[in-house]
C-alpha cells in the first residue's frame, strides 16, 4: 500500500478446514491473522518510480513455468504434459516419495508431506503462505495441468528415472528435485518475462541462494548472491550478501545503489 500518508505492507494468515483439510480463507477471525509492516520512506519511494516505469503493476515467475502480473491474470505459462504427470506420479508412488504439484492457483499435495523439506517453513512463513491444498485423492491433473512439481525421496532413484524422463530435473538439496516441462527452468521464465516488459538483461538484477537459482542468475546482468547460498552460486555471483535471514535482500539492494 502505496498511495497513503504511510506506506506499509499487509500481510494476512487466514486459512479454515474444509473437508478435514486446510484452505486459504478471505475472512480473517482474528487480529493476529494480519499485520501491517511499515515500509521505509527510501524503498516506497523506490516502488512508486519503478511501478510507475513499468508496463505491469508486479510481475513474479513461479517455478519458471508461470508468469503472472500482480491481478493474477497468467502472461505465460507451459504445463507438464499429462502422460508425464502420469508417469511422474507413478514414480513417486513406487518410491514413497514426498510430492507437491503446482498448480495456477494452488499447491496440491499428493502425499508424504514430512517428506517435503520446505512445506512447514512455507506454511508458517511470515513473509505469506502458499495456498496448499492436501489431496490425498491425486487426481486434481485430471481438471488441469500443473506447470511444475517438487518431488522429494532418495536422490539415486530419482536422477535415475530422471535419465529416462523428457522432464527437466533441478536438485536442489539432498532429497529435494524441482521438476518442470522439459527446457523450463528460471532461468526460461525470467527471459520470457524480459521479453514481454523489453527490458535487457543487462538492466536485470537477481538474488538467488539454491542450486536452482543458477539459471536464473545466468540470465541476468546482475547477480547477488544470498551469504547462505551454494558455493555454486556464490562462484557465479558479482556480490555476496548478508545471509537471507540477516537483512541479506536489504543490503544487496544498497550495494545495487537502488537504495
Amino acid at each position: 500500500f502505496l498511495d497513503v500518508p504511510t506506506p506499509y505492507i499487509s500481510v494476512r494468515r487466514a486459512w479454515r478446514a474444509e473437508h478435514n483439510r486446510p484452505v486459504v480463507s478471505t475472512v480473517l477471525k482474528t487480529k493476529a491473522a494480519r499485520r501491517d509492516i511499515p515500509i521505509p520512506k527510501c524503498l516506497a519511494d523506490c516502488l512508486r518510480e519503478a511501478k510507475a516505469a513499468s508496463k505491469s503493476d508486479y510481475v513474479i515467475a513461479d517455478s519458471g513455468g508461470l508468469v503472472v502480473d500482480q491481478t493474477g491474470t497468467i502472461l505465460w505459462k507451459q504445463d507438464i504434459p499429462y502422460t508425464d504427470v502420469c508417469s511422474l506420479l507413478t514414480f513417486a508412488q513406487e518410491i514413497e516419495a514426498g510430492l507437491v504439484f503446482k498448480f495456477p492457483r494452488h499447491m496440491y499435495i499428493y502425499q508424504n508431506p514430512e517428506k517435503i523439506e520446505w512445506l512447514l517453513g512455507q506454511m508458517n512463513s511470515d513473509i505469506g503462505r502458499e495456498p496448499f491444498i492436501f489431496h490425498p485423492e491425486q487426481d486434481r491433473h485430471f481438471l488441469e495441468l500443473p506447470q511444475c512439481a517438487s518431488l522429494h525421496g532418495d536422490a539415486k532413484q530419482i536422477l535415475a528415472f530422471a535419465k529416462n524422463s523428457p522432464l527437466s530435473f533441478q536438485q536442489f538439496s539432498d532429497t529435494g528435485f524441482d521438476v518442470a516441462p522439459a527446457g523450463v527452468d528460471k532461468g526460461k521464465a525470467v527471459t520470457r518475462l524480459l521479453q514481454l516488459l523489453q527490458i535487457e538483461p543487462a538492466d536485470c538484477a537477481c538474488f538467488g541462494d539454491s542450486y536452482n537459482d543458477r539459471s536464473m542468475m545466468e540470465a541476468c546482468g546482475r547477480r547477488i548472491a544470498m551469504g547462505n547460498a551454494a558455493a555454486s552460486i556464490k562462484a557465479i555471483a558479482d556480490h555476496v550478501t548478508s545471509d537471507v535471514d540477516k537483512d541479506g535482500i536489504l543490503n544487496g539492494l544498497r550495494y545495487l545503489q537502488i537504495l
